[in-house]
């Protein structure tokens, strides 16, 4: 079988002082050459552990976001649980072949790196595939927060109750999450929780009033619904029903900060519905 020469090139999501860190982290395997993706993006067939043979939980195998693997790919990305700095960790590799159909050395090779702290090896983007025994679906939201509410019928759990705007029998009255005023001190927010980790792959949301409105949008995670890290920045769109926010990171809690309505006379803020994907 053919050996492939293999570099192993380390990534961070998220640069801390302290010996761990609370999000995945990814380590980018390149190949000599194109690979068959057959096999490639699934998880079981990469084990990592460290020095004293403790195995890291590896969350998913993916590519860069915006890569064509349609003619195979040189490279994998793997997600894992969070390392110790300044402990070897080995990366073992199986059951993936190149374009040829040739396994990597016999089916099983073996890497090992030194995690070390470098914040010019931050990742772009990165998709994580739903092989390995993980799909991506909508998650089950189990509690939900909000900086107030209009009035009883409107409580931040109506954005989760499976009724959208376009939904036969929706009714705005009902099935539908607002509050005022985003000059409030703190402003507006939703948060939606879980009762354990998972992986976020996209937020999507529907504004209130659609069509006519359009919100702005700050999105953030968190592991404990107090320290929040940012993600991203967007604008929904008037006479679009649903926005999808891209998060691609592991979390138990996402918050939707509202920085602007497009209409002039209204400071509310407001979720018809919301869906997180994910596992």
């Amino acid at each position: 079988m053919k050996l492939f020469l293999v570099i192993l090139l380390l990534f961070s999501t998220n640069l801390f002082a302290q010996p761990y860190r609370s999000q995945h982290q990814y380590i980018k395997l390149q190949f000599s050459e194109l690979m068959s993706t057959d096999g490639l993006f699934d998880k079981t067939n990469y084990v990592v552990y460290d020095e004293v043979g403790d195995t890291v939980q590896v969350y998913g195998v993916g590519w860069i976001d915006g890569e064509d693997t349609t003619g195979g790919i040189n490279y994998s990305v793997i997600a894992t649980d969070q390392w110790k700095y300044n402990t070897f960790y080995t990366v073992r590799v199986q059951w993936v072949k190149d374009r040829a159909g040739n396994l990597i050395a016999e089916n099983n090779y073996a890497f090992t790196f030194l995690p070390m702290v470098d914040s010019s090896l931050v990742p772009t983007s990165i998709y994580v595939g739903s092989e390995g025994g993980y799909s991506i679906d909508t998650l089950q939201v189990d509690t939900v927060y909000a900086s107030g509410q209009e009035d009883a019928n409107h409580g931040p759990e109506k954005a989760t109750d499976g009724v959208s705007y376009t939904t036969p029998g929706s009714n705005y009255a009902y099935n539908c999450w607002t509050s005022c005023c985003l000059a409030d001190a703190g402003g507006q927010w939703f948060i939606a929780g879980f009762n354990q980790d998972h992986f976020i792959q996209d937020l999507i949301v529907s504004g209130t009033y659609y069509p006519g409105r359009s919100y702005g949008l700050d999105i953030q995670i968190s592991q404990d619904n107090v320290t929040w890290e940012h993600i991203t920045n967007i604008s929904t769109t008037v006479n679009v029903e649903w926005t999808t926010i891209h998060i691609g990171r592991i979390a138990k809690f996402v918050k939707i900060n509202f920085l602007a309505n497009s209409t002039p006379t209204s400071d509310w803020a407001g979720l018809w519905e919301i869906k997180v994907l994910g596992y």
